[in-house]
C-alpha cells in the first residue's frame, strides 16, 4: 500500500479506498453494519430515516427493516448535480452508471422532515470527514439538513481512517458505523 496522509490528493485517497473497499466488504461486514443500525437507539426511534441504494461494491443496506419508519432514499440529477429525496417506496429505474433509482416523476420529499441520513462514501475519518466521488451530491443535501438530524456514514474499518484531506464545502458526520460499532463524532 502507497503511504497517504492528509496532503495526499484526494484522487490518491479515492483509488487506495476502492480497492480496500472491493476487499473488505463482504456479507459478514454487511450483516454486521446492518445489525449495529438496527440495535442502534437513534435508529429505534427515528421516524424518518434516509437510506441508498448501494453501488458497486458499497455497503447493501437493502435487507435494513424500515417497517416501523419512513424510509427514503435519493435520486441523482447531473444538471445541475444535486441529490432529491423519494419515499422508498416509490418506481425505481436504472442510472446510467448501473445502480438503481426513483424515476424522475417521483415525488420530492424536503429533506428537512429527515431524522437520520444513512451516507455511503468511499472513506470517513475520526473528525466524520467523507470522502466521496468528487462531485459533491451529499454534500449539497447534507448542508440541506436541519441541525439535529443525524449524519451517519456506512463503511466498514478498513475505511474509517486517522485523516482524510477536507475541503471547505465538506460535511461532517456525526456519527459512523462499522463492522466493529458505532463511533459519535465530537463536531
Amino acid at each position: 500500500m502507497i503511504h497517504l496522509n492528509k496532503q495526499s490528493s484526494k484522487d490518491q485517497w479515492r483509488d487506495w479506498a476502492k480497492a480496500e473497499r472491493d476487499e473488505h466488504i463482504d456479507a459478514l461486514v454487511t450483516t454486521s453494519v446492518i445489525e449495529k443500525i438496527a440495535q442502534w437507539g437513534a435508529f429505534e426511534n427515528a421516524k424518518h430515516v434516509l437510506s441508498y441504494m448501494a453501488f458497486g461494491s458499497e455497503i447493501n443496506l437493502a435487507a435494513l427493516d424500515f417497517s416501523t419508519k419512513h424510509g427514503y432514499v435519493t435520486r441523482t440529477w447531473m444538471k445541475p448535480v444535486h441529490l432529491t429525496v423519494h419515499e422508498q417506496a416509490c418506481e425505481l429505474e436504472r442510472h446510467r452508471y448501473g445502480y438503481l433509482q426513483p424515476v424522475k416523476e417521483a415525488p420530492v420529499t424536503n429533506p428537512n422532515i429527515l431524522d437520520i441520513v444513512l451516507v455511503p462514501g468511499l472513506a470517513f475519518d475520526k473528525s466524520g470527514n467523507r470522502l466521496g466521488y468528487g462531485m459533491g451530491f451529499y454534500d449539497r443535501l447534507l448542508s440541506q439538513l436541519r441541525p439535529n438530524c443525524l449524519r451517519v456514514a456506512i463503511t466498514c474499518d478498513a475505511l474509517f481512517v486517522d485523516e482524510l484531506p477536507t475541503e471547505e464545502h465538506d460535511v461532517a458526520m456525526t456519527h459512523v458505523v462499522t463492522e466493529s460499532g458505532i463511533t459519535t463524532i465530537a463536531i
